[in-house]
């Protein structure tokens, strides 16, 4: 069932609303380690009921539901600084597509060794933003459907006007 629900992820009470039953069973099975911080996200939602993110990165429903399970290969980064393995900060360790909720959500560790003023900060209550990394082919302008490869490529809608919302409703993102 999907609710409201109460989990305790470290030593503290951490509310969550409206997570599937799937993310809530990974979490009452799971082994927990001292060692790390354990977390719930939302990776991105699907754009046909999110929109796109701050990045004007928009991901539709089918492509989520069809390859949500690739975060599992992912590894948790600061900065952008993602090339070499050696320098992540945790794992993602679960990944779902709610589709209640048209999201993507993860369960992840981080570890306490590895990145103790993020921990600190997320145990003291700020939840700083997160960014998740993908590959993709190319870049479609939602505007004139100009595929891109690389941002060198970018049309002048993506360019210069992303995110930007047009008179008649449209909006630019990629």
């Amino acid at each position: 069932e999907n609710g409201t629900h109460l989990e305790i992820l470290s030593d503290k009470l951490i509310k969550y609303a409206e997570y599937s039953s799937e993310i809530q069973n990974f979490i009452k099975t799971l082994d927990k380690d001292p060692k790390y911080l354990y977390l719930i996200l939302n990776a991105l939602g699907a754009g046909e009921y999110w929109s796109c993110n701050n990045n004007g990165d928009f991901f539709g429903e089918d492509e989520l539901q069809s390859s949500y399970k690739t975060f599992m290969q992912a590894k948790v980064y600061q900065n952008h600084l993602n090339k070499n393995p050696d320098k992540s900060y945790g794992d993602v360790l679960f990944a779902y597509y709610n589709p209640r909720m048209h999201r993507v959500e993860l369960v992840i560790r981080l570890s306490r060794e590895k990145a103790p003023s993020l921990v600190e900060r997320i145990e003291n209550g700020e939840y700083p933003s997160v960014s998740m990394g993908t590959k993709v082919k190319y870049d479609v302008c939602s505007f004139c459907g100009q595929k891109n490869k690389s941002f060198k490529d970018y049309c002048e809608h993506l360019r210069y006007h992303m995110n930007e919302i047009l008179p008649d409703g449209r909006k630019i993102f990629a």
